[in-house]
């Protein structure tokens, strides 16, 4: 990862006491600014309110879909994905005719 070779030399470059290297890396590196905007990301959303309305219904979504992995033995997403091609079997799909008749239909 770049930004690991990135603390690694800023980080010999401080115990070495190397100005130069540590110019290079505020001035020519991107990673510097990356980093920067990163961490500002970061923080940003460390400051989100601990009881935000979206935080808790991610953890009661998340709840739910670990309850019903443990009650039915198979994870949610398999098993609206089965589901829904159960379904689509069943359902024909509808000719172009039939939806213009339908339509007619409800014309007044």
């Amino acid at each position: 990862m770049p930004e690991s070779v990135f603390i690694a030399v800023e980080n010999r470059a401080i115990k070495n006491k190397d100005v130069n290297t540590l110019r290079r890396l505020a001035t020519e590196s991107g990673l510097s600014n990356e980093a920067t905007l990163m961490g500002q990301r970061i923080r940003t959303l460390a400051e989100r309110v601990e009881d935000s309305p979206t935080a808790a219904m991610a953890k009661v979504i998340k709840n739910r879909k670990e309850y019903y992995a443990l009650k039915h033995k198979t994870p949610l997403d398999e098993a609206i994905k089965r589901e829904t091609k159960k379904i689509k079997s069943y359902v024909k799909p509808v000719k172009e005719d039939e939806w213009i008749k339908f339509i007619n239909e409800l014309t007044c």
